[in-house]
């Protein structure tokens, strides 16, 4: 059992704002007025972010590892992203979860 939450609205209003880095799958999160209910889920949390203007509209979910409060109506941590359609055939169809990987910019690839 995993839970999985919608927080597409959160998301595109600037309330969970990511911070990712090119070429790894961690990301950090920031959480302003976060759902409550987070605290009691015993089993692995997922956030549904929707289409993302942080990775150039690819539908995300995050994975959360670590959150830990900040100050009361904000949550913060860390966890990994995925692409809703990578969590889809995870859940579907048994496919192993790939984990999305934000690009690296070309000027700094070289």
């Amino acid at each position: 059992m995993v839970w999985l939450f919608y927080a597409c609205r959160a998301h595109s209003e600037g309330r969970l704002r990511l911070g990712m880095t090119p070429g790894q799958a961690h990301a950090n999160f920031a959480w302003t007025q976060p759902r409550k209910t987070l605290d009691a889920c015993l089993r692995p949390v997922y956030l549904d972010l929707g289409e993302s203007d942080q990775a150039d509209g690819v539908h995300l979910i995050l994975r959360i590892s670590r959150c830990h409060p900040k100050q009361p109506g904000r949550l913060s941590g860390s966890g990994r992203l995925y692409t809703a359609a990578a969590f889809h055939n995870w859940m579907a169809h048994g496919i192993p979860l790939t984990p999305y990987i934000p690009e690296t910019p070309a000027h700094a690839a070289a």
